[in-house]
């Protein structure tokens, strides 16, 4: 988050999006997905899989965390 911060990822991280998904815009489209279709309070992240070397989109509920799943590392998350 800078003033002129926003656009799409470059590097590493896109590169992993763009196989997990296909594309930025893909991405967006799920993660969106699955933050406005969360129904109560709750949280809508990005994780990487350690067991398939895969990004994915993941939901929980109320204070829950992916921490408590030993091959997700989160790395993005959406208060919803």
């Amino acid at each position: 988050m800078c003033p002129n911060g926003g656009g799409e990822p470059k590097g590493k991280v896109a590169d992993e999006i763009n196989a997990s998904f296909g594309s930025f815009a893909k991405f967006k489209e799920e993660f969106s997905n699955v933050a406005i279709g969360h129904f109560g309070s709750g949280w809508a992240w990005l994780v990487k899989d350690t067991a398939s070397g895969k990004l994915k989109v993941y939901q929980t509920h109320d204070a829950g965390c992916p921490l408590t799943e030993p091959t997700l590392k989160p790395l993005l998350a959406c208060d919803v």
